[in-house]
């Protein structure tokens, strides 16, 4: 995945000034459209595509993160849907691995007495 963006680092400069902005502002909206340009420069697979496409039709969201890859998959997804029971469902459906994370939680933290 690096490669690809380096190697193509000019050819999609207005789509990575672009993509900065969006992870400045995140909405709804541009969580989707992260993700459509993070398609356009060809960094996600079909079979990724495919797994965003029914979530999105849900009325979900996803965000991939992390080193993905393009012929065996790696990395992960983080998705969210306002009736998570629907997302559960569609993923368990698919025999999809997942984790059910809270988001906006203290993390470890390392105090000093």
């Amino acid at each position: 995945m690096v490669a690809i963006v380096r190697e193509n680092k000019d050819k999609y400069k207005d789509i990575f000034k672009r993509m900065g902005e969006i992870s400045d502002d995140w909405k709804v909206k541009k969580i989707k459209e992260n993700q459509r340009l993070l398609e356009k420069i060809g960094v996600v697979g079909e079979r990724a595509k495919k797994m965003v496409k029914e979530i999105e039709g849900l009325g979900g969201m996803v965000k991939i993160c992390g080193a993905g890859g393009i012929k065996t998959g790696s990395g992960i997804m983080l998705c969210f849907h306002e009736d998570i029971d629907r997302l559960i469902q569609l993923v368990r459906e698919n025999k999809w691995k997942y984790y059910q994370v809270e988001l906006g939680v203290k993390g470890v933290r390392y105090e000093k007495n």
